[in-house]
């Protein structure tokens, strides 16, 4: 929603006694002498979007309202709620062009109908100055963008920055789109700005073009805390990983007063709705979350298993392959502890067992060690019964499913695969976090920045997670989460500081390949989009002179049109993400070509193969979308899951 702070105009609405004009219409940049302006406006639909306030003291508005959608023109009288225009129950309500007097002021519309050039292109007209606020508001029969357009004669209202002040509003956010949000002017002490979405949103602020904090391009653009200074300004980020609630949960803060206007704007990974919270004023800053990390020794839960090999429980926390100095055992030892691991009994010695730390960690021993690390009361609630049980995995395989963010659902056959480090720190970050991540990237950074993965190192995702690395993971993020886990249920003295950011998980030697050759639901449906194109050879996937192949292979996976063949391909290269051999490239998967093939212009080309040996792409001017076979100087194919999730 476009609106104002007091004149610190982050583009939010602010009452006009407190003018951060955020967003929406700004009658102060006229200095009293009437003025003109415009700014965009986002419509959802079937649902109505507050465009703006129209304080008091403004003399002869006129707005225009322009869009391709079909919207109407709705406005209140913000005191009483008076409906003035709206159809089908305000005084102004018909389809043509009607006017009416309103508290001393002439108010003419065009009618839902609109001026004659489209039905989402309406105005309003105010004869007069307006003795107090109106509020106009838009809603959408269809969703679309509108420009909004307004002059006025003269006069202003609320420019004057007060000390202190605050407001909360709603934003929509549009997927992959950036919005403004709004302009802070200077001359505002110690403001907070807070934006909370159960979206994935990213703040942005922008001093004119430069960007201060923007991924990836911004002077702050990491995903943890982080701070700057900026022409005298001391500014404050949380991260786009946000803080710590979630990640469309971020806040800015410019510690001291602001020493020029600078723009807030809101990019989303995600559409939906973002609640912006400001305020103002010396020391006006929330007070940090410190709460101390609680250890609540358990009673009567029993000792859990791990392997589900056998009932018998562990009596000690004492494990042969373990030694004193590995790094791993104060990790292996707390869940021990709290009775989340016995480890793997040989028949002989039932309290002597081995936790066999170098052994790659199946996707149930992950899922069961990290939902109870996250919530063992829960857990235990739900999954005890099946202790000892030979389908005791399929309990913890429900509650990932219920997640929904690994790459597929997962089910009994894939129980005792391997898990790649990628995939716990997406499932880790959900778990203990309540954070849901896209990419792989984004889940280590924000791991990272909670001291649960350490820094500067390669995180490998493509690798095994051995089970070491497991235990450590777990503790770790509980300890990070302040979760409760039930240490010294299995006798073994109590963490005292389970976590120490200085114990880093070693880099795995193993390197393994997440890509599964055979076909996938996603990549079935990847094919499906794209074979509805094959003919067509209209804009965006040529225009006359040049084929977009890396435009239509974006677009088919619902990701923006930017991006060379080559630079796409090369991205993946890297990484060791392609494989060579495009014989077996499943459905959906991307083919990938060199740099200088043939007809490319240097930009090299990548197509969506059917999974039948043919591949869909752009290759002609004159045919569009063609599907042809895979050619042989192809130099490989991506998983359409690694593609998604990972560029």
């Amino acid at each position: 929603m476009n609106t104002h702070l007091p004149k610190i105009t982050l583009v939010f609405t602010l009452s006009c006694t407190s003018q951060i004009a955020l967003a929406g219409f700004d009658f102060c940049s006229g200095n009293g002498q009437g003025g003109n302006n415009s700014f965009k406006q986002q419509v959802i639909q079937g649902q109505i979007a507050e465009v703006g306030e129209l304080p008091s003291g403004i003399d002869g508005i006129n707005i225009q309202l322009r869009a391709q959608a079909d919207l109407d023109i709705q406005l209140y009288d913000k005191q009483t709620g008076t409906k003035i225009i709206k159809w089908p129950d305000g005084i102004l309500r018909g389809g043509s062009q009607e006017s009416t007097y309103y508290d001393g002021i002439a108010i003419t519309w065009s009618g839902y109908n609109g001026d004659g050039t489209g039905t989402g292109n309406e105005f309003i007209k105010i004869n007069g100055k307006t003795n107090h606020p109106l509020i106009m508001k838009v809603f959408g029969y269809a969703a679309g963008s509108a420009t909004v357009d307004y002059t006025w004669n003269g006069g202003s209202s609320g420019c004057e920055v007060s000390a202190t002040g605050g407001d909360v509003f709603q934003q929509n956010i549009l997927h992959r789109k950036t919005v403004t949000v709004g302009t802070i002017p200077s001359g505002i002490d110690d403001l907070y700005i807070k934006l909370t979405s159960d979206r994935d949103v990213d703040i942005q602020l922008f001093d004119q073009s430069y960007p201060i904090v923007q991924y990836p391009n911004g002077k702050l653009r990491g995903g943890g805390l982080q701070k700057t200074s900026h022409k005298g300004m001391d500014i404050e980020w949380s991260g786009y990983n946000g803080d710590g609630t979630g990640t469309g949960h971020e806040y800015i803060k410019i510690i001291g007063t602001t020493t020029r206007p600078l723009i807030m704007k809101a990019f989303g990974y995600q559409a939906g709705y973002a609640s912006i919270e400001y305020s103002w004023g010396k020391s006006n800053f929330p007070p940090v979350n410190t709460i101390p990390l609680q250890l609540t020794p358990g009673s009567d839960t029993r000792p859990l298993q791990l392997s589900g090999a056998t009932n018998k429980t562990a009596q000690v926390c004492t494990f042969k392959d373990i030694v004193k100095d590995q790094w791993y055992k104060r990790y292996v030892n707390a869940l021990c502890s709290a009775g989340i691991v016995v480890g793997y009994y040989e028949s002989s010695t039932p309290k002597s067992p081995t936790y066999r730390p170098g052994q790659a960690a199946t996707i149930a021993e992950s899922l069961k060690v990290l939902n109870y690390a996250s919530h063992y009361e829960q857990t235990q609630q739900r999954c005890q019964s099946t202790v000892g049980q030979g389908n005791w995995y399929q309990c913890h395989i429900t509650i990932a499913n219920e997640y929904n963010v690994l790459p597929s659902k997962q089910n009994s056959s894939a129980a005792s695969m391997q898990i790649t480090r990628g995939d716990a720190f997406v499932y880790t970050a959900k778990a203990f976090f309540n954070v849901h991540f896209y990419n792989y990237d984004k889940a280590v950074t924000f791991l990272q920045s909670k001291g649960v993965v350490t820094a500067n190192q390669d995180p490998k995702i493509n690798n095994h997670l051995t089970r070491a690395e497991l235990a450590a993971i777990a503790i770790r993020a509980a300890y990070a989460a302040n979760k409760k886990l039930p240490y010294g249920l299995v006798p073994q003295p109590r963490p005292d500081k389970p976590l120490e950011n200085s114990a880093g998980i070693p880099k795995s030697s193993t390197p393994t390949p997440i890509d599964n050759p055979k076909a996938s639901g996603f990549g079935n449906k990847i094919v499906a989009k794209a074979k509805k194109q094959v003919g067509n050879n209209k804009y965006p996937w040529v225009d006359g002179k040049y084929t977009y192949c890396a435009r239509f292979v974006r677009m088919m996976f619902d990701k923006g049109a930017k991006g060379h063949a080559y630079t796409m391909c090369n991205h993946f290269q890297a990484r060791s993400l392609i494989k060579s051999n495009t014989n077996t490239a499943p459905a959906g998967s991307v083919i990938c070509y060199p740099k200088n093939s043939p007809g490319s212009g240097g930009y090299g080309h990548i197509a969506i193969a059917a999974g039948d040996g043919t591949e869909i792409g752009v290759t002609s001017l004159s045919k569009g979308v063609t599907k042809r076979t895979i050619q042989s100087n192809a130099t490989g194919w991506i998983s359409p899951e690694t593609f998604r999730d990972r560029y």
